[in-house]
């Protein structure tokens, strides 16, 4: 089950850094790094409780990019978060952390799978099972005036602008089926 999400500040200087703060006893987290650069910066050793993640995927774009993180059995209670990256530059990064309940703790993720469609409409099918717990983030560079609208059956969990030139950056979740279509609505990308 979804159990919470949290976001970093938007960032500049690293390490992106903040408390995640789980409603109930996590058995997983994921940890989404959102990057807009100019060039591509190296993400370091993302850490969460001071316990080392496991990266899972990336999707690069032109300018925005997302990595996405997992550490099964994550210590209980309030932790920090740390996204430590060195070069690139006109680098902005914002965190997002979600804490899920109650998932397989040897094999907590499927396999991760890159959205594919248009920039204001990408689309992403995965396979799952009922049970599961469905989650995507993304990120694209576009002019101010820009939103990000979840797909019928998701739950926007995160949407952060950036404001000015730069990017923004999202992220929810749906309940699993044997595919499940996740999609956005995005302006100005």
């Amino acid at each position: 089950a979804y159990d919470a999400d949290s976001q970093s500040a938007i960032t500049t200087t690293s390490p992106a850094s903040w408390t995640h703060t789980p409603v109930g006893t996590p058995t997983l987290v994921l940890v989404w790094v959102h990057v807009y650069e100019d060039t591509n910066p190296t993400i370091g050793t993302v850490t969460y409780g001071g316990q080392t993640m496991t990266f899972v995927a990336s999707a690069l774009g032109t300018n925005s990019d997302v990595h996405l993180y997992q550490l099964a059995s994550p210590p209980a209670g309030a932790q920090t978060v740390s996204i430590p990256w060195t070069g690139g530059t006109g680098v902005r990064i914002v965190g997002s952390a979600e804490t899920f309940t109650g998932s397989d703790t040897t094999t907590p993720l499927g396999t991760a799978v890159t959205g594919t469609g248009t920039d204001n409409a990408p689309t992403v099918t995965v396979s799952g099972a009922t049970g599961d717990v469905i989650a995507d983030g993304g990120t694209y560079n576009a002019s101010a005036g820009r939103s990000a609208t979840p797909g019928a059956g998701q739950t926007g969990q995160w949407a952060v602008d950036d404001g000015g030139a730069f990017a923004m950056y999202f992220g929810s979740t749906e309940d699993g089926a044997a595919s499940v279509v996740m999609s956005w609505t995005t302006t100005n990308a």
